[in-house]
């Protein structure tokens, strides 16, 4: 098989419109599955592969322990990232500050059918630029460590940026700082729709003692950062998180066709609609 047949493998098997008859899996070469697993691999994929094809007898037993084996890793690391999660916006609270958490915080619990099919990286939080440097400085002061210099005055990163350099918790997750939604204008070679920061904050929902963007807001954002701020260099797990998150929540269509309109990521938000719907169905 050549690469482009194995990403669109890799892409069914990850979806859910159409099951993968074990016939059809049994004419991928070794060499090519190990292909596929590099590739799952570098996506965050294996964890939802596992869960999703742990019974699927024409998956390799070597890819299916290497899947088997990022789920286990993924579904420990999840409990790690959530007491750190928790305890960082508990912090943050106590000194006055509202973080909101973005994305994968949310999606992990409270949209797929378990946290460990859902990897996060890192924790993102929103603050507003007034007080995201002294939010910053307040983690440092409570034992949060810098991995490496910034590399200009914390006030740059408020004037140019979307975020401030990462912070390490004391368990070891990376927590990002956030002051905008995404990237100002101008600073990248393409449009970049302005974040409504302002709503998000006014429509945020409180699930478990902590703040998330309300559904709508969230999948918003998961567009918005995946086709204007990555140009889809972000990789095939949005179109699991839309899936999910859609799933989970009823989002009114006309009001978000009429928002996507007026805000300018209408063209984004039907491409990855059409993603979702070619492998995951309705």
């Amino acid at each position: 098989m050549n690469t482009r047949a194995i990403r669109r493998l890799l892409l069914d098997l990850a979806g859910t419109v159409r099951p993968i008859e074990s016939a059809s899996l049994s004419v991928v070469s070794d060499d090519d599955w190990t292909t596929l697993d590099d590739l799952a691999g570098q996506h965050r994929l294996c964890p939802l592969l596992y869960a999703i094809h742990r019974a699927q007898p024409a998956v390799p037993p070597r890819v299916l322990e290497s899947w088997h084996h990022e789920y286990r890793a993924s579904a420990l690391q999840s409990l790690v990232i959530r007491a750190d999660l928790a305890e960082c916006c508990r912090l943050l609270e106590q000194r006055g500050f509202a973080p909101i958490a973005l994305k994968g915080a949310y999606l992990a619990w409270h949209a797929y059918p378990e946290a460990a099919q859902r990897p996060l990286r890192d924790i993102d939080l929103l603050l507003t630029a007034d007080t995201v440097a002294d939010a910053h400085a307040a983690l440092l002061s409570e034992g949060y460590s810098q991995p490496e210099p910034p590399e200009m005055a914390i006030a740059d990163y408020v004037r140019m940026d979307k975020h401030l350099p990462p912070l390490i918790a004391p368990r070891g997750t990376a927590i990002e700082i956030h002051h905008r939604l995404s990237m100002p204008h101008g600073a990248l070679d393409h449009f970049t729709p302005a974040g409504d920061e302002a709503g998000v904050r006014q429509r945020a929902i409180r699930v478990d003692g902590l703040s998330f963007p309300c559904p709508e807001d969230m999948l918003v954002h998961l567009i918005v950062h995946a086709v204007h701020g990555h140009r889809l260099d972000c990789g095939p797990l949005v179109l699991t998180d839309i899936r999910h998150l859609v799933s989970a929540h009823a989002i009114d269509g006309d009001r978000f066709s009429a928002r996507a309109r007026a805000e300018g990521w209408l063209g984004g938000a039907q491409l990855l609609f059409r993603l979702v719907r070619q492998y995951h169905g309705a």
